[in-house]
C-alpha cells in the first residue's frame, strides 16, 4: 500500500506542496469547549500520532486534525490519554469531541464500542514482522506453542492472531515500539501491526527486522465520535472531503509516506 522514502520517514519534515484552493467549512457547533475542537489521542502510533525525541507531538493524523480544525474555524486542543480505553472514555464522557488514535473501522464494536466511526480516510494493511537473521517460511511457522507473537492489546490485529495462530502465545502490549523492541532483542518471535506503523518503524528504528508477511487493505483508518453529537462528526467528515478535493491530503501523504497513497 505504501511507497516509502526512508529519508522522509526519518524526519517527516518535508514541506507540504501548495497552494491549495482552501475551502472552509465553518459551522456553529456545540463543542465541549466553545470555539475549540478537543481531540483525545494516546500519541502511541507513529507515524500517525506520536511524541518525538524532543517531546513534540507529530504525525500524519496529528497534522490532518489540525487542518480539519482550521477548516472548521475552531481552535484545537489535544487531550493526551494513556491508552485506547482512556481515549474512548474521554469522548464517551464528553471530555473530548472526537478521538484520533489511528483507529480503524474494525475497532468499532471492540475497543471503541461506544463510539461512532466517521468517514474513513486511509486504507491500511497488516504486517507480520520478524527478525531478518532467522529463516521465515510463512505465517504457519508461528502457529506453535513455542512462538510468542506480540500485538497491540485490544486491537483487530490481536483478534486476527488469536484466530489465525491459535497455538501461538499472544502477548498484548501498549504500542508498536514496545512490541518491535521485543522482537529485535529476541523476547518475541514476531509482531503483528498495521502496515503504516510497521513500515515507518522498520525504516526509522528497526533495521534488523523485516516484513515476513503482508496483507493489503485489511481495514481503514477513521476518527471516532460520540453518537450523541452527530453534528461534529458531520462537520469533520465535510472538512475531510474538502481536504481531499483541495489536494491537501495527497500532499500530507507525500510528506509522511513518500508519495500519495492509492
Amino acid at each position: 500500500m505504501l511507497v516509502i522514502l526512508a529519508g522522509t520517514l526519518l524526519c517527516g519534515c518535508a514541506a507540504l506542496q501548495g497552494p491549495f484552493a482552501k475551502r472552509n467549512i465553518e459551522r456553529d457547533l456545540s463543542t465541549v469547549e466553545p470555539g475549540t475542537l478537543t481531540v483525545a489521542c494516546d500519541f502511541a502510533s507513529p507515524p500517525m500520532d506520536f511524541v518525538d525525541s524532543d517531546g513534540q507531538r507529530r504525525g500524519f493524523e496529528y497534522e490532518l486534525v489540525a487542518e480539519v480544525a482550521d477548516r472548521l474555524g475552531l481552535d484545537l486542543e489535544f487531550r493526551r490519554c494513556e491508552d485506547l480505553p482512556a481515549v474512548e472514555s474521554a469522548v464517551a464522557d464528553r471530555a473530548a469531541d472526537m478521538a484520533a488514535s489511528a483507529l480503524s473501522l474494525d475497532d468499532f464494536g471492540g475497543s471503541v464500542s461506544s463510539l461512532e466511526a466517521g468517514s474513513p480516510y486511509m486504507s491500511v494493511g497488516r504486517d507480520v514482522v520478524v527478525p531478518r537473521e532467522r529463516p521465515f517460511k510463512g505465517v504457519e511457522q508461528l502457529n506453535d506453542p513455542a512462538c510468542t507473537v506480540v500485538v497491540q492489546g485490544g486491537s483487530p490485529n490481536e483478534a486476527w492472531v488469536r484466530e489465525t495462530l491459535p497455538k501461538a502465545a499472544v502477548v498484548p502490549v501498549d504500542n508498536a515500539v514496545q512490541g518491535l523492541t521485543g522482537v529485535a532483542n529476541g523476547t518475541y518471535s514476531a509482531a503483528v501491526y498495521d502496515d503504516v506503523s510497521a513500515t515507518y518503524l522498520l525504516n526509522s528504528m528497526f533495521g534488523t527486522l523485516m516484513v515476513g508477511h503482508h496483507q493489503d487493505d485489511v481495514s481503514r483508518y477513521c476518527f471516532a465520535f460520540s453518537s450523541e453529537d452527530p453534528a461534529v462528526r458531520e462537520a469533520v467528515d465535510d472538512a475531510l472531503a474538502a481536504l481531499e478535493e483541495d489536494g491537501f491530503v495527497a500532499s500530507l501523504e507525500a510528506k509522511w509516506f513518500g508519495s500519495p497513497l492509492a
